[in-house]
């Protein structure tokens, strides 16, 4: 899932980490029920994400605090190099705040004792 998301050892450990927590946030859309559609969307949007986050986030270090507020969601990125469609671009924020909402909800700590 993340071959392409890092270029050197440290960037390689924040691709995996970011990678885990990402495989966590799958589970818990397969948790909460969602329609195998939206579920397929979502999943999409995650390698996108996880993508935008290695390449263009400028982060040293995983930490799941920079998807609470779903600020940072390279919207231009996905505009300029996936599509700027108004449904697809609505699909991509309604992952961000699943992501958002995953990070902020009472069990979000199980569904990362997985890959840990």
């Amino acid at each position: 899932m993340y071959d392409d998301w890092h270029w050197d050892e440290k960037s390689k450990t924040f691709a995996v980490e970011l990678g885990e927590f990402l495989l966590a946030f799958c589970d818990y859309l397969e948790a909460i029920n969602l329609s195998t559609r939206n579920l397929r969307n979502h999943r999409d949007n995650v390698q996108i994400i996880g993508m935008f986050t290695c390449n263009y986030g400028y982060y040293d270090e995983f930490d799941s605090d920079m998807f609470e507020s779903g600020e940072a969601n390279f919207e231009y990125e996905f505009k300029r190099k996936i599509t700027d469609s108004p449904t697809a671009l609505s699909n991509y924020r309604s992952t961000w705040k699943h992501i958002s909402r995953f990070v902020k909800s009472e069990n979000y700590e199980l569904f990362l004792e997985k890959y840990k």
